[in-house]
């Protein structure tokens, strides 16, 4: 077994002593965090690379395989095996992602170096409203006092509502942490309500030009104003596809969307 844990400006993975560990082999991926999307896939070199200064990668109780770019492997040779990565800033989470033997095994890990809180999704109510003419409006209830009153984070950050959807992004002003405007709908201009859209909340630190996020609530799914007689497991969308009936389309953020062929009769109704 093999335990990740946190230091300053890295990490540290450990052979934990008197646990079965089959394979011998270890392989470590490491990303900085982001908001949307798989931070594996969006890791550049520009961002850090682990053979270079500031970045430094030493190994006890085994040896360094290779060591390329974010990832490095390692071979465990008995249970003092200590494998550490250090040089990072402070200004930027890191997700770490382990695997052990033939990568049967995944463990994916983040670790908080900026101090951002977690705000629940609870705290954060989204609605749906219908359109009115063409448009789509979403509405928001905040309910941030508890962050506020901890004092952790400056009253005067700014609070901010994102809504997210593909390739899509908008941003609304929602006030500061002291003095929230969340009063009225808000028009959504990028999207359709055919659409899935999802929402996020952000506090940022308004201090020098860092814009630093000090509190985030993320993938918020909306609520409809609509009542409904049946719910449904899937998101569910119609527009033309070439040659298929329907398919299945899973974003960056893992959200499944059902896609129905428009071009077919009655695919709308039939499908849904």
């Amino acid at each position: 077994m093999i335990r990740l844990t946190k230091t300053a400006g890295g990490f540290l993975a450990v052979r934990v002593p008197d646990t079965a560990l089959t394979k011998k082999r270890l392989k470590v991926r490491v990303a900085f965090a982001c908001i949307s999307g798989n931070p594996f896939r969006l890791y550049e070199p520009f961002d850090f690379v682990l053979n270079q200064a500031p970045i430094q990668v030493t190994v006890a109780g085994g040896s360094i395989e290779s060591l390329n770019e974010n990832e490095v492997v390692a071979i465990i040779a008995d249970d003092s095996f200590r494998l550490a990565v250090t040089g990072f800033a402070a200004t930027r989470d890191l997700e770490v992602k382990h695997s052990r033997g033939l990568m049967r095994r995944r463990d994916v890990r983040r670790f908080n170096y900026t101090g951002r809180r977690k705000i629940s999704r609870d705290d954060v109510r989204v609605s749906l409203h219908s359109p009115q003419l063409g448009d789509f409006f979403f509405s928001v209830a905040l309910d941030l006092a508890g962050l506020l009153s901890d004092k952790t984070v400056p009253p005067q950050s700014p609070v901010v509502i994102e809504a997210y959807g593909g390739t899509k992004f908008e941003r609304f002003a929602f006030g500061t942490l002291a003095a929230i405007d969340s009063a009225g709908r808000r028009k959504l201009e990028m999207f359709t309500p055919d659409e899935r859209v999802m929402f996020r909340l952000k506090v940022v630190d308004s201090r020098g030009d860092s814009g630093m996020i000090l509190a985030m609530a993320d993938k918020i799914q909306p609520a409809s104003t609509e009542p409904l007689n049946h719910s449904s497991l899937l998101h569910v969308c119609v527009r033309p596809l070439d040659g298929v009936v329907f398919k299945v389309e899973i974003d960056d953020d893992d959200f499944p969307t059902l896609v129905l062929n428009s071009c077919l009769d009655g695919a709308c109704a039939e499908g849904i």
